[in-house]
């Protein structure tokens, strides 16, 4: 059967994407990248916002049509979208079947099902415990890879689906995580992801008291892996330790996605989040007192029921304040089960949302080109991924802060490090010329 699988949302969506493909093709499926080719087209849904879903309900729209022209196609949906809306879903002529985010290793299982003539199935199970046998991956990109260390979420955000559509939280055993990264250095990635809902709580539900701080060290002794990054984390259970981790060890990148979601503590606090801007001020001072070039990068929500203008004023403040590398704006959208849905009014209009969420893209677009500018005629290692989306000639890679470099006519040194001087920027993208090449990255520790 040929397959194809379209990912929505997170990048805990890709992983378990390259997980549902690493066993539909160890099945014996092929993998296809255009579903007007495909026999099988998944959808792996995300819940989190609803414009997510209302792009899920378009495609939907589109596959229907693909089925009336190609008959015999069939329709799975996988995702946080089957945890909350598996009746809806299920009853869609277009679907025939539908999965659950804790049964995705049973996706074999469904092909099989489906073979066999059945339709209008849910496999909706709880085998977390599955994920964290050695499974078979088909990894979509050829030098760096997402490991997943940790999945559900345990704070409850007043606003968020995650707890209900993931579960709680469930830390994958160190030596499971370690083993993954070795297999993965022996197959020549060069550089490494480590997911969570939040990163910070991994080890709370494992013995020794073995923290999120152990794992990065123990990953970092890996040879053959050159740099590693995470996210998410939470600003209240942040370790100290890791900020002198990557101060100290040129493998890590320095890059901190600390979510902070409002400016206001009175937002702050409608929304359970569990600290207040003067807390959250302080671990970015830290972050940057230690390591004074790390990139902060954030999240926020625009139009949360009862933000004023003032309110919003106060997030545009931090905003200013910290300057962030990366800002990820949403507008609030009710998301049915949540604390906020049952018992807050959305009272912030429509308009006054997508004028707040505008203002905020605006002022970081401003401070994105502001920190590029001052990056011209800098040199930055970068590690070449692969072909630029932009020209095909061209190279890409990320500097130590994530900011992405095209090196022009690069597409020769794409999986080497390479020494580039910063030549033009804009606010989301650098360009710069080669004046290094090396095999593999100077790694070091700091004493």
């Amino acid at each position: 059967m040929k397959v194809y699988i379209r990912t929505y949302g997170c990048q805990l969506n890709v992983n378990d994407t390259e997980v549902m493909l690493g066993i539909l093709e160890q099945q014996g499926n092929s993998i296809v990248n255009n579903l007007e080719d495909a026999d099988l087209i998944i959808l792996n849904t995300c819940a989190v916002r609803a414009k997510s879903e209302e792009k899920v309900y378009g495609k939907l729209g589109e596959l229907k049509r693909i089925k009336s022209i190609k008959p015999g196609t069939l329709v799975g949906i996988a995702g946080c979208m089957v945890e909350d809306k598996r009746r809806l879903l299920l009853a869609n002529d277009t679907v025939d079947f539908i999965i659950g985010t804790k049964a995705i290793t049973r996706i074999g299982k469904a092909v099989e099902r489906l073979q066999k003539g059945e339709r209008k199935f849910a496999i909706l199970s709880d085998l977390s415990n599955e994920l964290d046998r050695e499974l078979p991956f088909h990894r979509l990109d050829k030098y760096h890879a997402w490991v997943t260390i940790i999945r559900g979420c345990n704070k409850f955000c007043t606003y968020c689906i995650v707890p209900y559509t993931r579960g709680r939280e469930r830390s994958r055993a160190p030596e499971s995580i370690l083993s993954e990264v070795r297999q993965l250095a022996s197959s020549g990635y060069r550089e490494i992801t480590l997911l969570g809902q939040n990163v910070d709580s991994y080890g709370k539900d494992l013995p020794d008291n073995y923290r999120f701080s152990d794992l990065l060290e123990g990953v970092a002794a890996i040879n053959g892996i050159d740099r590693v990054w995470f996210l998410t984390s939470y600003p209240n259970d942040f370790e100290e330790r890791v900020i002198d981790l990557v101060s100290s060890n040129s493998k890590f990148g320095k890059l901190f996605h600390l979510p902070i979601q409002s400016g206001s503590d009175h937002i702050l606090k409608l929304m359970n989040r569990k600290y207040s801007v003067k807390q959250y001020l302080s671990l970015i001072d830290t972050i940057r007192k230690k390591i004074p070039d790390a990139a902060i990068t954030t999240d926020v929500i625009v139009g949360f029921p009862t933000e004023t203008e003032e309110a919003f004023k106060e997030t545009l403040r931090v905003i200013e304040t910290v300057r962030f590398n990366r800002v990820n704006v949403a507008a609030y959208s009710i998301r049915n089960g949540t604390y906020a849905a049952k018992h807050f009014e959305d009272d912030v209009p429509g308009s006054v949302k997508l004028e707040r969420l505008n203002k905020i893209l605006k002022l970081e677009r401003k401070i994105s080109l502001d920190r590029s500018k001052k990056s011209l005629n800098t040199l930055a290692w970068v590690f070449l991924r692969g072909k630029s989306k932009i020209n095909s000639k061209d190279a890409y890679g990320y500097t130590d802060q994530f900011k992405t470099l095209i090196v022009e006519n690069g597409v020769e040194l794409i999986g080497k490090w390479v020494q580039v001087r910063i030549t033009n920027a804009t606010s989301g993208l650098l360009w710069g010329e080669v004046e290094k090449i090396s095999e593999r990255r100077n790694v070091y520790k700091v004493q």
